[in-house]
């Protein structure tokens, strides 16, 4: 939730909104509250977007080293002849 403007504290015709102060009197005033208001949402709501991005990598990685290894040379050599092998050109001759 963003916070709300605040009246400046010398009375006159200005705000305090997001560390920033506005002029009342300004005919642009409530355009340029908006956009602010605006802009700070979208920041806030990008920022909430990554955290839980990260936090869903993090969870994701931790239930993917949770799956065994194959530790048995035997069954590592049947896999590692099932998989194809990447071409290098050194392999291939004309």
């Amino acid at each position: 939730m963003t916070p709300s403007p605040k009246a400046s504290p010398d009375g006159d015709n200005k705000i305090l909104y997001l560390g920033k102060e506005y002029n009342t009197t300004d005919p642009d005033f409530l355009t340029t509250i908006r956009t602010a208001k605006s802009a700070e949402i979208n920041r806030l709501r990008i920022a909430a977007l990554n955290s839980a991005k990260t936090a869903a990598i993090a969870e994701i990685e931790t239930e993917r080293d949770k799956d065994p290894k194959i530790t048995d040379p035997e069954i590592e050599t049947e896999l590692n002849k099932a998989t194809p092998k990447p071409i290098d050109g050194t392999t291939i001759k004309n």
